[in-house]
């Protein structure tokens, strides 16, 4: 957890916050290779795009499309998606580090 300045009160001036989604992918498939006879169906991850929400410093909001920063304790993402005028969250994608990837928790 990452601790933020509490500027939702200048939220009205353009100034606070902004919401964020942070993009992950999972791998295609769930075993390292391909074998003769494998069962495709069986062997291809139906969940490979996990989005958490997240909020963002106000300095954020002037990032722009390809722009690539590093998160805190984090890691590094590239904006997909600029923030939009309408409100809708700035899109960050996932760049991998070549790490294993963490589980994730499915509801």
């Amino acid at each position: 957890m990452t601790w933020l300045a509490d500027v939702q009160s200048e939220a009205s001036s353009g100034l606070g916050t902004l919401p964020l989604i942070l993009r992950d992918f999972d791998y295609l498939i769930t075993k390292p290779k391909l074998e003769e006879g494998d069962d495709f169906e069986k062997i291809v991850n139906t969940k490979t795009v996990f989005d958490t929400t997240s909020v963002g410093e106000p300095a954020m909001r002037n990032l722009q499309q390809g722009t690539i920063l590093q998160l805190e304790r984090k890691g590094f993402y590239k904006v997909d998606r600029p923030l939009q005028m309408n409100g809708d969250a700035m899109i960050l994608v996932a760049i991998p580090d070549g790490k294993a990837l963490k589980p994730k928790c499915f509801l």
